[in-house]
């Protein structure tokens, strides 16, 4: 099945159609389709992926300035809560068929009012099922997903104005030349791709329909209060640590005390020889692997090195 879509895929790159129809409100509302679980666990009911029909078929073909190749993707819409912390998300998904120039990779950039533009992060696997191929010409195809920004979403349907993106690659070009006393090198970014609009009727019809779905909408606002209180967290966690560091450095700096620090899955175990201001002479005198403390590191030689008390800690207390 695969195949056959590449195939339909390279025809209409080779035949130049521009794409399909745009499809209304309506239309992504009812198509808007769910999966539940995700890979290594189908039973995790409770994550879910929404994702709308396609949206956006787009096509180039270049050559020019010794470059060229074609490029078609197939955009969708998503919203999954398949991400760190569960929280919802809004996707991109893009079926490519590409070669030349677009063959080795593409890159998806928003574009905002004032004209600048934001390379949208990939969502790995960068290519997904990639396949190459040269039956049939030569290219390759893979999916690709990039993250959408809820905010420029959440924007795009307030203001009416839809999404302005771009698919494609950045082509640096360098030209040579002198000032009659040195040479200079110059540099010229030129984007190679297709310029495309997602409507704010496609963004709210994917919208509507996800929640029909009974799924729950990304949210700035969301978004926003989870990243304070993950910052909250760290810094309280930085503040503990140091306030810990600060009551057990006194105890590290006795002779003969007992030290511990983990070094991968080993923990290297030193004892207290000189003291210093702000240094430590330690013995390392054993490394035993962490969840096993009767299995020692095969080879181990003892070793004295100068650390500072920060870096050990109090064994047995982590």
């Amino acid at each position: 099945m695969r195949l056959l879509g590449i195939m339909a895929a390279l025809g209409l790159v080779l035949s130049g159609c521009a794409g399909q129809e745009a499809l209304t409100q309506e239309q992504v509302k009812d198509k808007v389709s769910v999966q539940s679980g995700y890979p290594g666990c189908a039973a995790c009911y409770k994550v879910k992926t929404f994702s709308s029909p396609v949206v956006a078929s787009l096509s180039s073909r270049v050559s020019e300035n010794g470059r060229a190749g074609w490029l078609n993707a197939k955009v969708q819409l998503v919203a999954t809560n398949y991400t760190p912390q569960n929280l919802p998300k809004y996707r991109l998904r893009l079926e490519m068929v590409n070669n030349g120039v677009f063959g080795s990779g593409v890159e998806v950039l928003l574009k905002d009012a004032g004209g600048g533009q934001k390379s949208l992060p990939q969502v790995p696997p960068a290519q997904e099922n990639r396949q190459c191929f040269s039956d049939m010409g030569s290219g390759c195809s893979w999916t690709q997903t990039v993250e959408l920004p809820t905010a420029a979403v959440q924007n795009a349907l307030a203001t009416k104005q839809g999404l302005d993106l771009f698919v494609g690659v950045k082509v640096i070009s360098k030209t040579q030349s002198s000032d009659g006393y040195r040479p200079t090198t110059r540099e010229s970014h030129q984007l190679i791709g297709k310029n495309f609009n997602l409507s704010s009727q496609v963004l709210l019809g994917f919208t509507e329909g996800v929640q029909l779905a009974g799924g729950q909408l990304p949210s700035a606002q969301t978004e926003g209060v989870r990243a304070q209180m993950l910052s909250e967290d760290a810094e309280a966690h930085n503040r503990a640590r140091g306030e810990q560091l600060v009551r057990e450095r006194p105890l590290k700096q006795k002779l003969g005390a007992q030290l511990c620090r983990p070094e991968g899955g080993w923990v290297s175990v030193g004892f207290v020889e000189q003291i210093t201001q702000d240094k430590l002479q330690i013995r390392i005198a054993d490394m035993y692997w962490a969840t096993n403390p009767r299995l020692h590191q095969p080879g181990f030689r003892e070793s004295i090195i100068w650390d500072s008390p920060d870096a050990w800690a109090l064994c047995g207390n982590g």
